[in-house]
């Protein structure tokens, strides 16, 4: 500890300085959390290509700015930060590490929606039921106002548990009511692929215009509806712009690098069980927008 605090007063590196501050900390210190907090911050949209530097230096400053942090919703928050970008790169594992650490009861409302989106990203952490596609929806609700992003996450996050859990038509519908209720057309590209996995009759169309300057997103979620609605040509059109190398630009917002998994395999952005087939309502089911039943093919 002697060694870091002599350090922490001659090093002029600002992100050395934090590091050795944080060794010499006895205690909780807000000061010094909120220095590697800022740290975590730049380290984030490094490239990882430096020694120190990239995404597992932020989980690392991220980590001990929460074990610094005197207020206990602070703390959670920098945990979910932590997990957040962990599962933005694939560490699923230590993105589920971070997860049990963080008590929702230290949070606020937003918060407690980021921890819930959060949860469905962990593989191996998502009860299955219908209770589940309620609390995100409540949670959307909830958070609409301040941050639409978030709803939105949250609500394609629900409208993905429908179709791979294979739900009735109540709770679809609740989906794609809560949606509604918030926003209003035109819609957005990860709206339409909530109501793609939802009432896909409703969008079946809509044409799937790319707004540029467009990121790999774009690309992603317009390919899954057009994937969705059973117009495959142009889903493999769009999921291979998807793919597509871009400037360093586009690549921050999440373009395939050497160092970063392609945006087929970052957590969150596929919802599980995204089909190979177009939709189609399992026989005797009622189809979205019908009052009529399916028949089972030759009956």
């Amino acid at each position: 500890m002697a060694a870091h605090a002599a350090l922490r007063q001659s090093v002029t590196d600002p992100a050395g300085a934090a590091w050795h501050a944080a060794h010499c900390a006895t205690g909780a210190d807000e000061d010094i959390a909120v220095r590697l907090e800022s740290l975590a911050d730049l380290e984030s949209l490094a490239d990882g290509s430096g020694p120190g530097t990239g995404p597992l230096a932020a989980l690392a400053a991220l980590e001990c700015a929460a074990r610094l942090s005197p207020d206990p919703e602070r703390r959670a928050t920098r945990l979910l930060r932590a997990a957040e970008l962990a599962c933005h790169h694939g560490l699923a594992d230590l993105g589920r590490q971070y997860a049990r650490g963080i008590d929702p009861a230290e949070l606020g409302d937003l918060g407690r929606a980021m921890l819930l989106w959060l949860h469905d990203l962990v593989p191996g952490n998502v009860p299955v039921g219908r209770e589940r596609i309620g609390q995100l929806c409540a949670a959307a609700r909830a958070v609409a106002g301040t941050h639409p992003d978030l709803a939105q996450k949250l609500l394609h996050t629900a409208a993905g548990r429908c179709w791979w859990q294979q739900t009735d038509a109540t709770a679809r519908q609740s989906v794609v009511r809560t949606l509604t209720d918030l926003r209003t057309p035109p819609w957005r590209s990860r709206e339409l692929v909530t109501l793609a996995l939802t009432d896909p009759l409703s969008i079946s169309h809509v044409p799937l215009r790319v707004t540029e300057p467009a990121g790999p997103d774009e690309y992603l979620f317009l390919g899954q509806v057009a994937h969705l609605t059973g117009d495959f040509e142009r889903a493999a059109e769009l999921l291979g712009d998807a793919e597509r190398p871009r400037a360093p630009k586009a690549a921050e917002d999440g373009c395939r690098t050497s160092s970063k998994p392609g945006p087929w395999a970052r957590s969150g952005s596929v919802p599980r069980g995204t089909p190979r087939t177009p939709w189609r309502p399992r026989p005797g089911r009622s189809v979205p927008g019908s009052d009529t039943a399916t028949t089972p093919p030759g009956q």
